[in-house]
């Protein structure tokens, strides 16, 4: 039986860009690049101290696959406030934070066009 997620798959138009999204940007460190097949990459991408990461596959090399959607899962971080500066000073255009009674969140886009929350789970009252 399974006991953790490893990584989610990514279909991007460009894997250069997006790698440089989620290092430069989103501050995640390379964990491998390495060729698949001839002129086909495997690139897995996460925080340095997680264990599931997302890995950022060309929709050229796997079209036949590839459905469209929003990204289908959150990222969480201990201080949202801090996560939200430095993203914003990175350049990345961000939502204002919201607050609901599961937690505080923003969202965000990346150059694939998939939206996603970035939150910090409140401690329950």
């Amino acid at each position: 039986m399974s006991t953790r997620i490893g990584n989610v798959i990514r279909y991007v138009g460009d894997q250069d860009r997006a790698l440089a999204f989620w290092t430069e940007v989103f501050g995640f460190t390379v964990r491998v690049d390495t060729e698949m097949w001839p002129g086909a990459r495997w690139i897995e991408v996460g925080p340095t101290d997680g264990e599931s990461g997302i890995t950022l596959l060309a929709v050229t090399d796997f079209a036949d696959e590839v459905v469209r959607a929003p990204s289908g899962f959150t990222l969480v971080t201990d201080d949202l406030a801090a996560a939200h500066a430095d993203l914003m000073a990175r350049g990345l255009d961000v939502s204002n934070p919201v607050t609901e009674p599961f937690g505080t969140f923003i969202s965000f886009t990346d150059p694939d066009g998939y939206d996603y929350v970035l939150s910090q789970i409140d401690a329950p009252a």
